[in-house]
């Protein structure tokens, strides 16, 4: 008789624990669901034929590497910033860089957020002259509070949240040089002389 108590205890209590448990595998299944959106990364677009060399990245005040996973939350791109080397022959007067974020691709279009350096395109090409990187010399983009603070917004206004993304890819968008041609899409371009403000790709050198 004790014993079938003992029996009847004992199966009250594991069926008593069982949503103790079940509660207990739903709050760690939450738990690392929160843990895997700080783990960030940070890649870079295949442009094989890029005439920069990356020369330092870092994000939130400290160094990263392309395509190493990293951890960080919430301003997970505050300070970003990355040195390119100039190996081109030309000198650079105006360039543009893309973060885009390939996970906004489940809700629609990938989102990119444009960085520049120097000054707009068009001016540059009318002759201003605020930079000048010449081959072999190294130039920064950077997101600084301002730029992050547009970025988050563009983010926001597309029912995205940076805090939510985890991962970041970088482009080079265009390179404008100081004789009036360009970089850009994995080429060397010119304007189309037909069509002013089209550019196309540069004549190859027979």
């Amino acid at each position: 008789m004790k014993r079938n108590r003992f029996v009847f205890v004992l199966l009250l209590t594991v069926l008593g624990l069982i949503p103790v448990f079940s509660g207990s595998r739903a709050y760690f299944r939450g738990l690392t669901q929160i843990i895997d959106l700080r783990n960030k990364e940070i890649v870079r677009a295949d442009e094989p034929a890029e005439p920069l060399d990356v020369v330092d990245l870092q994000t939130n005040q400290k160094n990263v590497e392309f395509g190493r996973v990293f951890r960080d939350d919430g301003d997970w791109l505050r300070n970003f910033a990355i040195t390119y080397r100039n190996k081109s022959h030309q000198v650079i007067v105006a360039a543009t860089l893309y973060i885009a974020f390939p996970e906004t691709t489940s809700t629609g279009s990938e989102l990119h957020y444009p960085i520049s350096v120097g000054p707009d395109r068009l001016k540059a090409i009318k002759g201003e002259r605020s930079i000048l990187v010449h081959p072999n010399e190294n130039f920064t983009f950077n997101l600084s509070d301002v730029e992050l603070g547009h970025l988050k917004k563009f983010l926001t206004a597309n029912k995205r949240l940076l805090a939510s993304l985890r991962k970041a890819e970088i482009s080079v968008g265009f390179l404008l040089f100081d004789d009036g041609t360009g970089w850009g899409a994995g080429s060397y371009r010119v304007q189309d002389p037909k069509r002013p403000g089209i550019w196309i790709d540069a004549p190859k050198n027979e």
